[in-house]
């Protein structure tokens, strides 16, 4: 397995795992299937740029991504993060997660992510990854859901 950061190009690879991530774990994101099938292109070249998503493969076949958007100066929020279910536990997340956590190392970002209250498994490989509850929530539009906040500081 190999991850590597989207290009110009990769918008129907990133579209398919964004597709098959919400039809998988529907509860663990803030969209909704409806919403990301009606993304137009020019949608999916915006998540290319400004902010990085990558792409993990395995035999050019693709497993999973992990996005960053970038909402002030010095922070930056983990975002879509999904491994499809036969590479699960293979380490891949961590590859995706520490490919977030690298970039932002070298900008000097702050890092945050928001984890679905009571998804325990999620939350443990975030600890896992370096990330700790601010004890900030926010409660996610769509359905009233509480996200709870966790960050990782440049060097942790």
């Amino acid at each position: 397995m190999q991850v590597r950061r989207a290009v110009p190009g990769d918008e129907p690879i990133l579209r398919w795992l964004r597709l098959e991530a919400l039809a998988d774990t529907p509860h663990a994101f803030g969209s909704t299937l409806e919403r990301e099938r009606a993304r137009s292109e020019e949608d999916w070249k915006r998540w290319i740029d400004p902010g990085p998503v990558w792409v993990l493969e395995d035999d050019g076949t693709p497993l999973g991504l992990s996005g960053v958007v970038v909402p002030a100066e010095g922070q930056a929020e983990i975002v879509a993060v999904w491994v499809q279910e036969q590479a699960r536990g293979s380490g891949a997340a961590d590859v995706l997660v520490q490919a977030a956590i690298d970039w932002a190392g070298e900008g000097g970002h702050d890092l945050t992510l928001h984890v679905t209250e009571g998804n325990e498994r999620a939350r443990r490989f975030y600890e896992r990854m370096g990330f700790e509850l601010t004890g900030d929530a926010v409660a996610r539009d769509r359905d009233g859901a509480l996200e709870l906040e966790m960050r990782r500081t440049p060097g942790d």
